[in-house]
């Protein structure tokens, strides 16, 4: 890849929060936490992601504690806790038009950018991205796309290359 290709290139990931304990009386599904194995599946994410060289420059999800701490657990574990996470209310229950409008209106300088959010809207929308089969997220499954755009107004559907797709199981 030359290095005008490579500076069009933009990278999305999408990731599905680590596995989630289950409602407890009294708390909301907002409030929901991961379990013991999550929690190990997050770090073991952030273990791989650093692993493969992965740097994220902006971290959005949800305002949901599950994806909150995913978010912590993954960025810690690549080493990368500076990481600029930002909590987007419209990802919790998003449709794919909601996340395809937060990416499109992404800043330009971010060419690679974690989106960690809920099935089976992030299952949904990771199927839209590309023309590759892709089957529904596990807890803690990690899509990174690759998009050769300049900025990401951009970005279309179906054009992006799956790059890989990694779920728990497989770190």
């Amino acid at each position: 890849m030359d290095l005008a290709s490579e500076n069009m290139t933009r990278t999305i990931y999408l990731i599905r929060h680590a596995e989630a304990a289950s409602k407890e009386p009294m708390q909301t599904d907002l409030q929901r936490e991961l379990t013991t194995n999550g929690k190990q599946d997050a770090q073991m994410a952030g273990i791989y992601l650093k692993n493969k060289g992965v740097i994220f420059d902006l971290v959005l999800c949800s305002p949901a504690i599950r994806t909150q701490t995913t978010a912590q657990l993954i960025t810690i574990n690549m080493s990368d806790s500076s990481t600029n996470v930002i909590i987007v209310p419209s990802i919790y229950h998003a449709t794919d038009d909601d996340l395809f409008t937060i990416l499109r209106n992404l800043p330009l300088g971010k060419k690679s950018v974690a989106l960690i959010g809920h099935n089976p809207s992030i299952s949904w929308f990771a199927s839209s991205l590309t023309n590759s089969k892709i089957e529904a997220f596990s807890p803690c499954t990690i899509a990174a796309f690759q998009f050769e755009i300049e900025n990401w107004t951009e970005l279309r559907l179906q054009t992006g290359r799956l790059d890989f797709i990694h779920s728990p199981s497989i770190f």
